[in-house]
């Protein structure tokens, strides 16, 4: 028995809009003159807290310049890191016509540096259902922020196609019964769709 698919979900960073730790300290590299370790490990060190909304923006760059001992304001790292994010050419209207026959969702491990994204360039607007890690407090790739995706949805696991590059990710989304693609670039992606019969 063929399973229909009525919707596909979206990661944000690296697939929809760019994203990788390679753009990130590239971003930093003019502005925190120290090795890519050191940025690295602050910025791990705080960022899973930020993202599921332990603690506030203030309190996550306060937190990172204090480990790295540098005092650029928040203003200049926070324009530092949205410059790292820029629409994926060719995902957008992918999403755009598959939306005009399934539903289409994005769950997404993020701040609220999602919300400034979606005044610059009008993200949410494209998606049926958002679910974003800051503000239901889970990332990634624990299985209830999947869950929760799916019942905003509306939809049984196997009857969802689930989209991110990070391979821990679609693993989980494959274990609950969705469909997966590990996302490469956006005519992969295409590519994979027809060979699913739904683009």
């Amino acid at each position: 028995m063929t399973i229909l698919i009525k919707a596909i979900v979206l990661d944000f960073g690296g697939v929809y809009f760019t994203y990788s730790r390679e753009r990130r300290l590239k971003a930093f590299k003019n502005k925190i003159p120290l090795s890519e370790k050191l940025i690295d490990r602050a910025w791990s060190k705080y960022i899973h807290s930020y993202n599921t909304g332990k603690i506030s923006e203030k309190e996550f760059w306060k937190r990172f310049r204090k480990e790295l001992g540098i005092s650029i304001s928040n203003k200049e790292l926070r324009e530092a890191i949205l410059s790292v994010f820029k629409p994926i050419k060719g995902v957008h209207i992918i999403a755009e016509r598959l939306r005009k026959k399934i539903k289409v969702g994005l769950l997404t491990d993020h701040s609220n540096w999602l919300d400034v994204l979606d005044k610059m360039y009008g993200v949410y607007k494209n998606f049926d259902e958002v679910v974003v890690s800051y503000k239901v407090g889970i990332e990634k790739p624990k299985k209830k922020i999947y869950e929760l995706m799916l019942r905003k949805l509306k939809v049984e696991p196997s009857e969802v196609v689930f989209i991110d590059d990070d391979r821990e990710n679609t693993k989980v989304a494959r274990k609950l019964g969705m469909k997966t693609i590990l996302f490469k670039s956006s005519p992969q992606l295409k590519k994979e769709l027809k060979k699913l019969r739904i683009l």
